[in-house]
């Protein structure tokens, strides 16, 4: 299971940090197995969120259904919640916990903000964990969902899959390939009523894009996946993004 630790907010140059680990084998509980294992483990910079003092604006809504008032009040406001982030997309509500998390694609990074205000780093290399990540434009995680079970699931650009990220850390690849070929880069995704996956996949996410010289996949495909089974229904539009049921 990944564990993180917040060093300290607003570091700067020259402060000295000790990290202590502490082990123990004995019965303080009863896990599955008593033992630390660290596969790896990194140090991670983040710029700090500087909202400031922002004017909250109010929007202007055109209402073509009077249903519309049941969600959306008289008088809605548009509220900035956070900055110091390069280019936001796949924001996802997680009730369970409370909180919004977003991807960062250009910073390869997840964040999670709070109703008190506090944006912090979710998950790191959230796309792509090559050593060539300093080649690409957009390598990190671009769309997010939730499952029938509240897991995270997770378009991942540089990487050129969905995940899943399960309730112990784990990751389970969900879909990386068509026929044999691998996906460009899976962008955005969505659960349908009935338990299907729905994906689409530009190669926004590669190095060069449409003129990708590695991309193995000749189109920019809508997927379904039902099972174990990944299905192209759209093969003829280039530029597509977003997807969404009513």
């Amino acid at each position: 299971s990944p564990n993180r630790v917040v060093l300290g907010r607003d570091v700067r140059p020259g402060q000295v940090f000790e990290i202590a680990v502490f082990g123990v084998n004995a019965p303080l509980s009863a896990p599955p197995g008593n033992f630390i294992w660290v596969r790896s483990a990194t140090l991670d910079f983040y710029r700090a969120n500087e909202s400031g003092n922002v004017t909250p604006v109010e929007a202007i809504v055109v209402r073509r259904d009077a249903a519309v008032d049941a969600i959306l009040p008289r008088s809605p406001v548009v509220e900035r919640l956070a900055t110091g982030v390069t280019f936001t997309e796949g924001p996802v509500w997680v009730a369970e916990g409370n909180y919004l998390l977003f991807s960062d694609p250009n910073d390869n990074t997840i964040y999670r903000w709070s109703p008190d205000g506090q944006v912090s780093v979710f998950r790191t290399k959230s796309g792509y964990t090559g050593a060539d990540i300093g080649e690409y434009r957009q390598p990190g995680s671009n769309g997010l969902t939730l499952d029938a079970e509240g897991r995270l699931v997770i378009d991942e650009h540089g990487n050129r899959r969905v995940v899943r990220l399960e309730r112990t850390g784990a990751i389970t690849v969900l879909a990386d390939r068509y026929q044999g070929k691998r996906l460009n880069s899976p962008n955005d995704l969505v659960y349908k009523s009935d338990g299907a996956l729905y994906i689409t996949d530009p190669p926004f996410g590669l190095l060069k894009a449409h003129g990708e010289p590695r991309k193995e996949t000749p189109h920019s495909g809508v997927y379904r996946l039902a099972g174990d089974t990944l299905e192209l229904l759209v093969s003829d539009l280039s530029g597509l993004n977003g997807i969404a049921f009513s």
